[in-house]
C-alpha cells in the first residue's frame, strides 16, 4: 500500500457516530462505532456532551485504522459530517461553555415567536430560504442569548458538531454551506455568506459566526496536539465536512436533478437534488454537500414507528421476540391498503410538511378484522404516502423524480421496498453504501486530490437490488393517499386542542 491514498469518514449521529477507513475506489477497509448519551434536563430539551462527539470521533479513528491493518502514515484526509441543526458555544480556547442543543430540542417556543415578530416567517425564508421553527439554528442562539446571558457573553464562537471537531483536529472555525441554509436568519443563500443585517437584528455579533466554506475544502493539517489522541500523523489534512443529510446523500450516489435518496433509519428522510434554490417552505433546504447544487428534503419517523409498533405488539416479553422478517411476512399476506387501515405516523409531532409540533401517531379505520399484519402494513404504507406527498410539493416547482437510492437499514426489507415504490411510482435502487461515512469519503478524497470530482462516487457502488412499481397499484393507492392528507386536515384542530391540556 502506498503512502497517503487512503481517507477516513465519520458521521456523528443524533445518539451514535459511525466511520471507517476508505481507499480511493470507496471500499470499506475497517469501520467502528461508538454510542453517546442524549440528556434531557428538561421536558422537550435534548443536549449532548461535546466530549463525547469527540471521544467518538477518536475511538473511530483508532479501531478503524487498526480493524483496516493501515497506518496513520496511509492516511490523506480526513471528513467529518455531523446532525444538523446544533448549537455549541465555545470560548477563547475552544472549550464548550455548556452541552450542544440538538435539532430536536423543542425548548425555544418564545424564541421563535420573537422571531416571528421582529424579523418575520416571510424574511427569513427569502434569505435563508427556510422557515421559522425550533429545528433550526436560529431560535437555538437566541435561546442561549435570552436564557443564559453569561454563558453568551463569554462566547467566542458558536458551532455545529462538525465544526467543533474541525476545530479539535486543526485548530481552525469553519462550517459549511449545508449548514447555511438550517442556520435561519444568519444566512444569505443567494450570497452564500453570512448576512450583518440579520446578525443585527438578532443581536448576535457576526464574529460569532465560523467562516463558511465549501464541504471539500482544506482547512487545515491535523494538529500535532491531537495525534496521540486521534492516532493520525500530524499533518493529515482536514476538510470542511458537512451536515448528515448531505453526506449521506452524497454516500448514495445521489446529486443529479430528477433522483432522490431514500433513507429508512430510525428517522427518514425523502432527499432530492436540484441544479437550483427551487425552495418550498413545507420543507428542508439546504445545499449538496458537491458545489452549485442544493436539496430540499422531508422527514419521517419512519423505522421509529416500526420500532415503536414492535414493542408494544411484544407486551410483556422482549419485543426481539418479534422479528421484523416475521412482520414483513405478515404484511405481504394483507391486500394493499391494509383493508382500509391508515395510520398517521407523527409519533413525535410533524417536522416538515405541515410543521405541526402537536400533530401525534394515529391510527384510523380500526376493525375486529385487523391483525398485527394489519397495523405493520399500514405504518409501512404511511412512510410511503408521506414521500409521495413531498414529490407531490416538487412536482409543483417543476422537479419530478423517478427513481431514488435507498440506504439504511430499512431498505433491507423487500416489502417495504414494494410497498415504497408502489406508493411513490419510482423505480427504487437499494445499495449497501456505507452512507454518510462513505460521503465524508468522498469529500476528504475530494480535498486530498484523490479524486477528480465527487461524481466519482457512482463508480464506488453496487446496486444491490431494483424494484419496478405496479402501475396498478400505484392508481389503486390514490384514493388511500388523498385520503391520507385530507386525515391530517380533519385533525388538525384537535391535535392542538389535545395538546393544550396534555402538553405534550
Amino acid at each position: 500500500m502506498s503512502s497517503r491514498e487512503l481517507v477516513i469518514g465519520i458521521d456523528i449521529g443524533t445518539s451514535q457516530a459511525k466511520g471507517g477507513v476508505f481507499d480511493p475506489q470507496g471500499r470499506c477497509l475497517g469501520k467502528a462505532s461508538f454510542s453517546y448519551a442524549i440528556h434531557s434536563p428538561h421536558p422537550s430539551w435534548d443536549e449532548v456532551d461535546a466530549e463525547d462527539w469527540w471521544q467518538a470521533v477518536c475511538h473511530i479513528i483508532h479501531q478503524s485504522l487498526a480493524t483496516a491493518r493501515v497506518s496513520s502514515r496511509d492516511i490523506a484526509a480526513i471528513s467529518v459530517s455531523s446532525l444538523l441543526p446544533c448549537c455549541l458555544p465555545v470560548d477563547h480556547q475552544g472549550n464548550p461553555l455548556r452541552r450542544a442543543i440538538i435539532w430536536r430540542d423543542r425548548r425555544t417556543d418564545q424564541e421563535c415567536a420573537w422571531m416571528e415578530q421582529h424579523i418575520g416567517g416571510d424574511a427569513c425564508f427569502e434569505i435563508s430560504g427556510n422557515r421559522i421553527d425550533h429545528y433550526f439554528w436560529g431560535p437555538k442562539v437566541l435561546w442561549i442569548k435570552h436564557q443564559e446571558p453569561k454563558i453568551f457573553k463569554r462566547t467566542w464562537k458558536l458551532l455545529q458538531a462538525h465544526s467543533y471537531m474541525v476545530l479539535k483536529l486543526c485548530g481552525e472555525t469553519v462550517t459549511d454551506f449545508t449548514c447555511g441554509n438550517l442556520s435561519i436568519p444568519f444566512y444569505d443563500y443567494r450570497r452564500k455568506c453570512w448576512s450583518p443585517a440579520m446578525s443585527e437584528k438578532m443581536g448576535v455579533p457576526i464574529e460569532m459566526l465560523p467562516d463558511l466554506r465549501p464541504s471539500h475544502m482544506v482547512v487545515g493539517r491535523v494538529s500535532t496536539n491531537v495525534t496521540g489522541e486521534t492516532g493520525l500523523d500530524r499533518g493529515t489534512l482536514v476538510v470542511t465536512g458537512c451536515g448528515d443529510f448531505a453526506s449521506s446523500t452524497l454516500g448514495a450516489g445521489v446529486y443529479r436533478q430528477g433522483e432522490a435518496c431514500m433513507m429508512l433509519g430510525t428517522a427518514g428522510n425523502l432527499l432530492i437534488p436540484m441544479d437550483n434554490p427551487n425552495f418550498d417552505p413545507r420543507l428542508i433546504n439546504s445545499s449538496h454537500a458537491l458545489p452549485n447544487r442544493y436539496i430540499s428534503f422531508a422527514t419521517s419517523y419512519a423505522g421509529g414507528s416500526l420500532q415503536w409498533l414492535r414493542q408494544v405488539l411484544a407486551g410483556s416479553r422482549n419485543e426481539f421476540d418479534i422479528s421484523y422478517q416475521q412482520l414483513d411476512l405478515e404484511a405481504s399476506r394483507i391486500p394493499l391498503g391494509s383493508e382500509g387501515l391508515l395510520f398517521l405516523p407523527f409519533l413525535p409531532g410533524e417536522l416538515t410538511i405541515n410543521w405541526d409540533r402537536t400533530s401525534r401517531g394515529v391510527f384510523f379505520g380500526l376493525t375486529l378484522n385487523h391483525t398485527r399484519g394489519h397495523l405493520y402494513r399500514a405504518v409501512l404504507e404511511s412512510i410511503g404516502y408521506r414521500y409521495r406527498h413531498m414529490l407531490e410539493i416538487m412536482a409543483s416547482r417543476g422537479i419530478r423524480v423517478k427513481k431514488a437510492t435507498l440506504i439504511n437499514g430499512g431498505g433491507k426489507s423487500p416489502v417495504w421496498r414494494q410497498i415504497l415504490a408502489d406508493i411513490t411510482g419510482m423505480h427504487l435502487n437499494y445499495t449497501e453504501s456505507e452512507g454518510a461515512p462513505l460521503g465524508n469519503a468522498v469529500l476528504a478524497a475530494m480535498g486530498a486530490k484523490l479524486i477528480k470530482s465527487g461524481e466519482e462516487v457512482k463508480n464506488w457502488l453496487s446496486i444491490k437490488s431494483e424494484t419496478e412499481p405496479d402501475q396498478r397499484a400505484y392508481r389503486l393507492y390514490n384514493d388511500y393517499f388523498q385520503l391520507y392528507k385530507r386525515l391530517y386536515e380533519h385533525l388538525k384542530d384537535d391535535f392542538q386542542e389535545r395538546y393544550r391540556f396534555v402538553g405534550s
